[in-house]
């Protein structure tokens, strides 16, 4: 018969008050009935109150039930299962292979020593696995993942969750909402998911993938890779990344479409070249192949060189096949003229699809857009350029200007780098590796 009680101490058959005894006859479940609650299917043996218990386990394996309340529950040796239920609860697993269940509230759940798995529930939750290799889910809330010692596996769930490894080769997966992942001392696997999230490997061979979202990511020491982060931070001469997709919240990128020209492309490469500004440049495929020289400098100079179909298409009025046609024989021009192959492309026209970025990126292709465009094709004039970029830009912003623009934008880029870099923000190159182009 599983044991009911109130408070530490209380055994069946141990005379209760009666305050305590109108708690315990109003508890969902008959332990004189003969059918205690189930916890992870398994039969109840110690069964708390609605009320706020302090339970606590033997030293052989429990099924420990709490009930609602803000309980407190310490399961003690062996393989115990814990069900806290509704309330803000405290579970310490104690010795032993633990599976606790926070359920609702705001829950502190301790696995201790072994391999546990600890479920928090919906609410903002705080887990500790301890030593061992533990498996830690957060589910709904705001929670905090702490794995400890050994492989662990840690699954924020829902909200905006911080995550940390600790020592151990451990995976960590943010979910959706904005995660800090950071995986400690070992070679981790770090994936951020939905979500602006920053990931951190630390000391270790680690995978760092950011997923959706605007994603910062740091290695740390040690030979690691990171994968669809818009942000990364090299801190070790080992470290690899993804190119860079998305400038940082203190930097901008300035980009520019349809060249090169023989007119204008030189002119901004000088202006960029004295004020030492890296620069990402959308290349049209034959304008391309017409000034080879011209690409030459771009790479040479530092620049990101990417692509931007052949022919200045509009892809979305293309079949699959048209669109992989025209974004194959770019790449082709700009592979033969500069060694290097494009790792993004941008849809002239800013005629985009689902269709048209699947087919893409089929060809490795990240299809990159824009967050300013000051209109420089109608030529405005450079005062008008200059001011409509200074006004609108803010960090994290990608500008678009276009390299057969003219005096409007070859005469607007001095005033725009210098306002730019006085309010503090870096200008970085789209699509390169970072530390690689940048200046």
């Amino acid at each position: 018969m599983p044991q009911r009680v109130r408070r530490l101490g209380l055994r069946p058959g141990v005379l209760v008050t009666v305050c305590c005894l109108a708690a315990f006859l109003l508890a969902p479940i008959s332990a004189a009935a003969g059918d205690p609650p189930t916890c992870a299917g398994r039969p109840a043996t110690i069964v708390g109150t609605p009320g706020p218990d302090y339970l606590r386990g033997t030293p052989g394996d429990d099924v420990i039930w709490g009930g609602g309340g803000d309980d407190r529950i310490y399961a003690g040796d062996g393989n115990d299962i814990v069900c806290a239920g509704p309330g803000n609860d405290v579970v310490d697993g104690g010795l032993g292979n633990d599976h606790l269940d926070g359920g609702d509230g705001n829950d502190l759940l301790v696995g201790g020593r072994g391999h546990d798995t600890l479920m928090g529930g919906r609410g903002h939750d705080t887990l500790n696995g301890g030593e061992g290799n533990d498996a830690l889910l957060g589910g709904p809330g705001d929670d905090r993942l702490d794995g400890g010692p050994g492989r662990d596996r840690l699954e924020g769930g829902q909200g905006s969750d911080y995550l940390i490894g600790g020592e151990g080769p451990d995976h960590l997966i943010g979910g959706a909402g904005n995660d800090i992942l950071r995986g400690g001392r070992g070679a981790d696997h770090l994936q951020g998911g939905g979500g602006d999230d920053t990931l951190r490997g630390g000391e270790g061979d680690d995978v760092l993938e950011g997923g959706d979202g605007d994603d910062t990511c740091d290695g740390g020491p040690g030979t690691d890779s990171a994968a669809t982060c818009e942000v990364v931070v090299s801190t070790e001469r080992g470290q690899t990344s993804a190119p860079l997709l998305r400038p940082g919240p203190t930097q901008v990128a300035l980009t520019f479409d349809d060249g090169p020209s023989g007119a204008y492309t030189p002119q901004i490469l000088d202006i960029l070249a004295r004020y030492e500004v890296p620069a990402t440049f959308f290349v049209v495929g034959r304008h391309a192949a017409a000034h080879p020289a011209l690409l030459r400098r771009m790479v040479a100079d530092g620049h990101s060189v990417q692509n931007h179909t052949y022919s200045h298409a509009w892809l979305t009025r293309y079949s699959d096949a048209g669109i992989r046609d025209e974004l194959s024989r770019a790449n082709r021009i700009i592979v033969d003229i500069t060694g290097a192959s494009p790792h993004c492309m941008r849809p002239p026209f800013m005629a985009v699809s689902d269709r048209v970025r699947a087919v893409a990126s089929g060809l490795g292709l990240a299809t990159i857009m824009w967050d300013v465009d000051p209109w420089d094709w109608k030529r405005p004039g450079a005062s008008a350029v200059a001011s409509h970029v200074l006004r609108a830009t803010r960090g994290g912003d990608i500008v678009l200007f276009h390299d057969t623009a003219g005096t409007s934008t070859v005469g607007a880029l001095p005033t725009i780098i210098q306002g730019l870099r006085a309010r503090g923000l870096e200008l970085v190159p789209l699509c390169a590796v970072p530390g690689v182009a940048s200046r």
